[in-house]
């Protein structure tokens, strides 16, 4: 069933992405192909700069709106009634969100790449004959990296998702139904605060106490803790205290 509904969420949702990409490579191509129309070649880099800034700004935004809408409209909206009549469960749902964020983050993260290695061909930093040793510098930064710095990555990526999860069916329990996206951006800024204070406090606190233990060593444990009680109290506000507007 899981498979099922993995195949539902990405049908729902590749068309957004779909649809960024395709405007990101126009953006940048059109800033390319204006190479040809005489004006300042200086000017241009500025332009094809503004561009890529503006890739990266845009591939961030829509997939934090993508995860946030989907999540809230899928569950919470009129779709909710359709999706909890389904024969799975609370937690089934929510790391079906998940596995489909986390892999149009990752596929975005691939874009921007591209992205970077356009830009840095049409300003001569590279040539088409370098894309091997494109590719072998990512490799190499890759393998530089030890697996828990790896880890602590993609664990940040999904306890941020969670956290956005956690935040959205708060926001949706009975007791609230006025200013929702106030009091939502309020918890944010709270919870943050002290998830952030309470990381660095560990790290520091760890470090000293243990030196074997790396950063990324006790900043995976940390991340991979609020995983944990994101997800769980997430599932458990669900069954319990969710308002399916």
């Amino acid at each position: 069933m899981l498979g099922k509904l993995l195949k539902q969420e990405f049908k729902a949702t590749y068309k957004n992405f779909v649809s960024l990409y395709i405007a990101l490579f126009l953006i940048l191509f059109v800033s390319l192909g204006l190479n040809k129309t005489g004006i300042d070649a200086e000017f241009l880099n500025v332009i094809l700069m503004l561009s890529f800034v503006a890739v990266a700004a845009a591939i961030c935004v829509v997939i934090l709106i993508v995860i946030i809408s989907r999540f809230d409209k899928s569950l919470y909206g009129q779709e909710g009634y359709l999706t909890f009549t389904l024969p799975v469960t609370e937690s089934s749902i929510v790391l079906t969100k998940l596995i489909t964020s986390f892999v149009w983050i990752l596929l975005s993260g691939m874009a921007f790449l591209l992205c970077a290695y356009i830009v840095l061909l049409y300003l001569g930093e590279i040539n088409w004959s370098d894309f091997n040793e494109f590719m072998q510098m990512i490799r190499q930064m890759i393998q530089s990296s030890t697996i828990s710095q790896i880890l602590m990555v993609i664990a940040a990526i999904i306890e941020g998702i969670l956290f956005l999860y956690f935040l959205i069916t708060f926001t949706n329990l009975s007791f609230i139904n006025r200013f929702r996206i106030p009091i939502g951006i309020v918890l944010y800024a709270l919870i943050n605060t002290v998830v952030t204070r309470l990381k660095i406090f560990a790290v520091d606190k760890l470090a000293n106490a243990a030196s074997y233990l790396t950063f990324a060593n006790i900043e995976l444990v940390l991340s991979l803790i609020f995983i944990v009680l994101f997800f769980t109290v997430t599932v458990y506000l669900m069954k319990k205290h969710l308002i399916v507007r």
